[in-house]
């Protein structure tokens, strides 16, 4: 039978306060995520009681967990009047009953959740470029050397991506904000930095800034506020060419000077921080990070890694916690559904745990998370055992990522090394043991219990 997603649509808006209550809204794979103005109009429980509604989480955002029908959903909301791209025209969005950590998480999902298509394209093309090679494409001819090229644009253009992400959050004029952060990255920039250029008599760090998404981030905050500072004292005649005159020559020389060696610090000193603490012990910070992962994306934490394994995937060219402790979690919960419909015995449990099944080998897992594994405490538990000692397996095996994007089995070419090397045959026996593992351990933990 058809699902009535206009219903679903407007008892959603009913229960969490009307369109009017909207401040912003956006989708993941699974879960609108509603920016509320005021959040205590919104009834959780009414709304996680609705019919077609997994799960409700408050944190940072009003997060409703649909699952693979949330675009569906999402569509049917947008036609109620709140426009696409997510946004009601407010000038004034009430933050006053939200934690200044809830704040910053919202911008960092909302700046760097739309990068994951754009990455994973990139990624992907650099996959099937490691597999036209070892099929016989020479590395030195043109066809390779464009094709690479095409794979690159995305990660050398990344400050473009982030500032026109960062410029919808804000709400401020995003060619705008895409002109400033393009000046950082014209070629001629780079080799005037790599030469030694002063501005105003005042020496500039030689950075480049192609491939950062820190100094972008600080560059369209400043040219957001300029840009509303300006609105404000020009005369309404003059705004069309004295506001992108004085937010360009105010906001660029500020970010070469000041703004943009601050951002190249910050992204230095994470990504830094993790590849040191890897060297040191991550084999076991790889395994805690696979077993903590149900419950971080069962409250929508997941997402505050995303910063750092975008910032850490442009600066290095891999990535080797987030993405190969997913790879133990991803597939562990097919392991995890498996033994759920081995040792239930609810028929209806086994028909939804084979569903589930599949999703979790190729798409995404909340299904299964709010379906099989958070429901019962014991799958839970062993659940989050058997990622433990896989994670602790894959993180000793030293695999890698080579692209951003949610490991599962349609996504393993991202743990191709471009380089070569046996990266990839290493991330298909960890899909083996994630899923052995999260089996095993779920099979002796497993009981049939109430919610």
């Amino acid at each position: 039978m058809k699902k009535d997603y206009k219903a679903l649509a407007d008892e959603i808006l009913d229960k969490i306060g009307g369109k009017e209550n909207v401040s912003s809204l956006v989708h993941c794979q699974t879960r609108l995520r509603f920016v509320l103005k005021d959040e205590s109009k919104a009834d959780a429980k009414a709304v996680e009681a609705i019919d077609g509604v997994l799960k409700v989480i408050v944190n940072a955002q009003f997060q409703v967990v649909i699952g693979t029908d949330v675009k569906f959903v999402y569509d049917e909301i947008v036609k109620q009047g709140i426009t696409a791209g997510g946004e009601v025209p407010d000038d004034d969005i009430p933050v006053k009953n939200r934690k200044i950590g809830d704040v910053v998480l919202d911008y960092m999902f909302s700046i760097f959740q739309p990068l994951i298509p754009y990455l994973i394209g990139s990624g992907m093309l650099k996959a099937l470029l490691s597999i036209m090679g070892a099929f016989g494409l020479n590395n030195s001819s043109s066809t390779y050397s464009i094709i690479s090229s095409i794979a690159d644009a995305a990660y050398y253009f990344l400050p473009l991506a982030v500032a026109i992400t960062t410029a919808e959050k804000l709400k401020c004029n995003k060619l705008l904000a895409l002109a400033c952060v393009s000046a950082l990255v014209i070629p001629s920039m780079t080799s005037q930095l790599g030469a030694g250029a002063t501005l105003f008599g005042l020496p500039l760090r030689n950075v480049q800034y192609a491939y950062q998404v820190f100094p972008a981030i600080l560059c369209v905050f400043l040219y957001s506020f300029m840009e509303k500072l300006a609105t404000k004292y020009v005369p309404a005649a003059l705004q069309q060419v004295l506001v992108p005159l004085i937010t360009m020559i105010v906001t660029v020389p500020v970010t070469l000077l000041l703004l943009g060696p601050i951002g190249i610090t910050v992204g230095d000193v994470i990504t830094n921080a993790i590849l040191w603490f890897n060297s040191k012990l991550g084999w076991l910070a790889t395994g805690v990070l696979a077993a903590i992962l149900p419950i971080m994306i069962g409250t929508g934490m997941h997402k505050a890694l995303v910063p750092y394994t975008v910032s850490t995937m442009a600066a290095v060219g891999c990535e080797l916690l987030y993405l190969p402790a997913s790879l133990a979690h991803n597939l562990g919960e097919a392991g995890t559904c498996l033994a759920v419909a081995f040792r239930t015995k609810d028929p209806a449990k086994r028909r939804t745990a084979l569903q589930c099944l599949i999703t979790s080998l190729t798409s995404v897992q909340e299904p299964t998370l709010y379906s099989i594994t958070m429901p019962n405490r014991r799958t839970l538990i062993g659940t989050m055992v058997g990622c433990f000692f896989s994670g602790c397996i894959i993180g000793l095996m030293g695999i890698k990522a080579f692209a951003v994007a949610g490991p599962s089995l349609t996504t393993l070419p991202i743990f191709i090394d471009p380089n070569g090397g046996n990266n990839f045959v290493k991330a298909l026996i960890g899909v083996a043991i994630a899923i052995g593992c999260c089996f095993l351990s779920v099979s002796i933990f497993y009981k049939d219990e109430e919610k």
